[in-house]
């Protein structure tokens, strides 16, 4: 991932954070992330976040291969 699409993952964060919690509840992400909540709080906070589109996980989601 280069520097410029890292630089947007806070942003995608924010979209994704629908109600301004700082964490994207598993119903707002509407997918199957499991595996990227490293705490098992059934969020996402943006370590976790971050972590989670590195690891392609994000792209594979969004073209429909998860």
């Amino acid at each position: 991932m280069d520097g410029h699409a890292a630089g947007d993952i806070p942003e995608a964060f924010n979209l994704l954070d629908t109600d301004h919690s700082g964490t994207i509840d598993m119903d707002e992400l509407a997918a199957s992330v499991y595996y990227s909540d490293e705490n098992n709080d059934h969020k996402l906070n943006l370590k976790e976040f971050t972590t989670f589109i590195k690891q392609g996980v994000g792209r594979d989601i969004a073209i429909g291969h998860v």
